[in-house]
C-alpha cells in the first residue's frame, strides 16, 4: 500500500468530528506500509506537535493540513468545507494565519470560518482539496448549476494554480456530473474520523452532549454519517 496516503483525517483533536488517537494512528499507518499521512483537524492545530513527534517515531512523513469552513455570502448558515495542505514552510505559515483569522474574525454563532477572499492572499505554498460534494464546487455541480460550477472551478484554480484538486467520493454524488469540468486533476477521497465502527456510538453520545440534544428533542435524533474507518489489528483493539 506504499502508493496510498490518507489526505483527509480527523484525530481526537477535532472533538466532535473525530476519535482517532494519534499514537494508534501512526502505528497503524506504518504497519500498513504507507509512507506518510495527513492530519487535517477541524480549524485547529491542537494536535500538530503530538502528531509530528509520533510520525517521526514511526518513520512517517506528516503532512500538515486543516479542514476549514468557507463563508457562503448567500447563505451564512451553510458554509462550505475546504481542505488545505501545507506544501512547505510558507504554506504552514499561511494555514496558521487562516486558522487564527477564522477564530478571531470569522466566527458566526460561535463557529469559526474563513472568508473566500482571505485565500487570495494566503494561498502560497498551500494545496487545496475541493471539499467533495459539500464544497462550493460540488454543491453547484450536484444542483445542476453548470455555468456557476465552471466559474467557481476557474476561480479556485486561479487562487491555487496547479494546486487545486477536485475530490471524487465513493458515493458518486460528484462523479455522475464530473464530465462537465473536462479536467483531469482529481483525487478520490473520504475523510477518516474513526478507526472502527465501535467508535461510532461514542461519537454519537459526544454529539448529543455538545448539541445539548437528546434523541427525540427539537433537534431530533443524531444521524451518524457513513464515514470511512481505518482497520485495526486485534492486538490494537485490545490495548
Amino acid at each position: 500500500m506504499k502508493e496510498f496516503v490518507h489526505l483527509r483525517l480527523h484525530t481526537e483533536f477535532s472533538l466532535i468530528d473525530g476519535l482517532v488517537r494519534i499514537p494508534t494512528l501512526m502505528g497503524e499507518v506504518a504497519a500498513q506500509g504507507m509512507p506518510a499521512v495527513a492530519v487535517t483537524d477541524a480549524t485547529n492545530f491542537y494536535g500538530l506537535i503530538k502528531a509530528y513527534k509520533a510520525a517521526q517515531r514511526a518513520g512517517l512523513k506528516l503532512i500538515v493540513g486543516v479542514d476549514l469552513w468557507v463563508e457562503d455570502a448567500d447563505d451564512r448558515d451553510r458554509p462550505k468545507p475546504l481542505s488545505l495542505l501545507a506544501m512547505n514552510e510558507q504554506g504552514y505559515q499561511n494555514l496558521t494565519l487562516l486558522i487564527s483569522k477564522a477564530w478571531r474574525e470569522g466566527q458566526y454563532h460561535g463557529s469559526p470560518r474563513i472568508e473566500r477572499d482571505w485565500l487570495d492572499t494566503h494561498a502560497e505554498g498551500v494545496l487545496a482539496l475541493s471539499g467533495g460534494c459539500q464544497g462550493e464546487f460540488g454543491q453547484l455541480l450536484i444542483n445542476g448549476h453548470d455555468a456557476e460550477a465552471r466559474a467557481s472551478l476557474q476561480r479556485w484554480m486561479t487562487t491555487f494554480p496547479d494546486r487545486f484538486y477536485i475530490e471524487l467520493k465513493s458515493d458518486g454524488q460528484i462523479i455522475h456530473r464530473f464530465e462537465i469540468t473536462q479536467i483531469k486533476k482529481n483525487w478520490g477521497t473520504r475523510e477518516i474520523e474513526f478507526f472502527t465502527p465501535v467508535s461510532t456510538p461514542i461519537t454519537e453520545v459526544t454529539l448529543v452532549f455538545l448539541n445539548e440534544s437528546i434523541g427525540g428533542t427539537k433537534k431530533g435524533y443524531i444521524q451518524m454519517r457513513n464515514l470511512e474507518m481505518v482497520p485495526l489489528t486485534d492486538e490494537q483493539r485490545n490495548q
